[in-house]
């Protein structure tokens, strides 16, 4: 499901409409919802709903306003543990620094399935980078 450039923003995603819609096709392998602008908030929205799609493989939230906060990461962490399915999580250009990075590290060692991370062109320096290594 390709989401992306939609500018779905976070009041959207926090849309009684939208909500309903991810529950009718949970049944998607992919979803991506690159370039939307979501932030923490509309992240955490939509949350409970993709924790939910049991066959995702591929999560794709480039180009968004994701970093530097801790409900982000919770969010993100919560949908990785609640979805064993997914393989592949892109999260490149959302401002992601050394202490999410730190914080994603300490949940990848709980994953089995994950076997493809991206995080280029975030603000990771070689701090960051040794802790996810």
């Amino acid at each position: 499901m390709d989401l992306s450039e939609y500018h779905l923003q976070d009041s959207l995603c926090n849309s009684a409409a939208f909500l309903k819609f991810l529950d009718k096709y949970k049944h998607y392998e992919k979803i991506n919802l690159g370039w939307n602008e979501l932030t923490p908030k509309g992240l955490s929205a939509i949350t409970p709903k993709l924790s939910k799609f049991k066959f995702l493989r591929e999560l794709v939230l480039n180009r968004n306003k994701l970093g530097g906060s801790v409900d982000t990461l919770e969010c993100l962490m919560v949908l990785l543990r609640k979805t064993p399915s997914i393989g592949v999580v892109i999260l490149k250009n959302n401002n992601i620094n050394d202490s999410d990075a730190n914080k994603i590290a300490q949940t990848l060692a709980n994953l089995k399935g994950l076997y493809k991370l991206d995080l280029r062109h975030n603000n990771i320096t070689s701090d960051g980078a040794k802790a996810l290594l």
